[in-house]
């Protein structure tokens, strides 16, 4: 589609042009501040866990239907 091409066309020209010179201070140290909340458990994160290669297609297919929260796995052991 000629229209997503533009728009990540876009998203490439904008991204080009951010550095650490242009970012404020407390964006700066974002990192570390959620690294620290992270470890008092002041911070919690979601994972959606699908196992096994069949579980794959419906993952995906979830994952594009907005199904899922927080990170998406597919384990495959």
């Amino acid at each position: 589609h000629q229209g997503m091409a533009m728009i990540s066309w876009t998203r490439v020209r904008r991204s080009a042009y951010s550095d650490a010179l242009t970012l404020p201070d407390s964006f700066l140290a974002a990192p570390s501040l959620l690294a620290a909340l992270l470890a008092d458990g002041k911070l919690t994160y979601a994972t959606d866990i699908k196992v096994g290669i069949e579980a794959a297609p419906a993952a995906i297919s979830d994952l594009y239907a907005g199904k899922n929260t927080g990170k998406s796995l597919i384990y495959i052991g």
